[in-house]
């Protein structure tokens, strides 16, 4: 998706930017949008001030609504990358934020962002210490993150199955170290 690439930490990229997809998405109604995502929204606007955002929910959802009014004919993707680079910390490219919008809203869960990124780090070649440092894992949790892949039938598995995680990329043999 390009987002484990230009963000900082995955930890930002997931809360932040799916928060603010779902606030858009429900014309940033709050409470509709916690209804969805099975969250208080206390606990979103918690995330909010974490990000820098507090006591700004109002001023968000105002600015989104008057966005998309100004912008009617234009996709919500891209009514939401003009949104999204107005607050948002990582930039991402129209192609990028594209994507990323559809993840969010075929209600990618967020419990699998993590074992996404980690496919991502072994694809991208990057070393298990690496991945493993980013995520704040031991190699043991690092494992159990990507076990489940073999499994189409599991909740990561599913999710990710689209990707076709290969048997190497998710044992011990097939990741690469640091030398």
């Amino acid at each position: 998706c390009g987002c484990s690439q230009r963000a900082s930490a995955p930890r930002f990229c997931s809360r932040c930017r799916i928060l603010f997809d779902w606030l858009a998405f429900y014309n940033g109604n709050i409470l509709r949008t916690g209804r969805e995502l099975h969250i208080h929204r206390n606990t979103i606007e918690g995330h909010f001030r974490q990000f820098g955002f507090s006591g700004k929910a109002y001023n968000l959802r105002h600015s989104w609504q008057r966005l998309a009014e100004k912008n009617k004919r234009a996709s919500f993707s891209a009514i939401f990358f003009k949104f999204y680079q107005r607050y948002g910390k990582p930039k991402f490219t129209p192609e990028e934020n594209r994507r990323l919008t559809a993840l969010w809203q075929s209600r990618f869960p967020f419990k699998a962002l993590r074992t996404h990124y980690a496919l991502w780090g072994v694809r991208a070649g990057q070393p298990m210490e690496w991945v493993q440092k980013k995520l704040g894992h031991s190699q043991r949790n690092h494992l159990r993150l990507l076990a489940p892949l073999r499994n189409s039938k599991t909740g990561y598995g599913f999710w990710l199955s689209p990707l076709k995680p290969r048997f190497e990329e998710t044992t011990l043999c097939g990741l690469k170290h640091q030398a």
